[in-house]
């Protein structure tokens, strides 16, 4: 999907907190920075996109703050496309953002 994205000129964005997701063990480190170092920028998060995810994980039943900030980020960003391996909560989020419309959520 990365080599879809980027053949096609896509922006590639992730919000910052992700990074402390994909680096904890028993993640294949090398292979996400490889993919890591295809992003075209990193995403601060803002009080506004915390504020955000967090009324997005209340609406969905879910608790995952970084799952809520990259659904937030997304929804912000519209139309955007989130790669996941939590295709059911992202999805929820996106949904509760009222946003599945805008936003394709794809498992990798």
């Amino acid at each position: 999907m990365l080599e879809i994205a980027l053949d096609e000129g896509s922006e590639l964005l992730v919000p910052t907190p992700v990074l402390a997701q994909v680096h904890r063990a028993g993640h294949d480190h090398a292979h996400m920075d490889r993919v890591l170092g295809s992003i075209d920028e990193y995403l601060p998060t803002t009080v506004k996109v915390a504020r955000q995810a967090g009324e997005l994980l209340g609406r969905a039943g879910h608790s995952d703050a970084i799952d809520g900030i990259v659904a937030a980020e997304a929804l912000n960003g519209a139309p955007a496309a989130i790669m996941t391996s939590d295709l059911t909560a992202i999805t929820d989020l996106v949904e509760a953002g009222g946003g599945s419309r805008r936003v394709a959520v794809h498992r990798v």
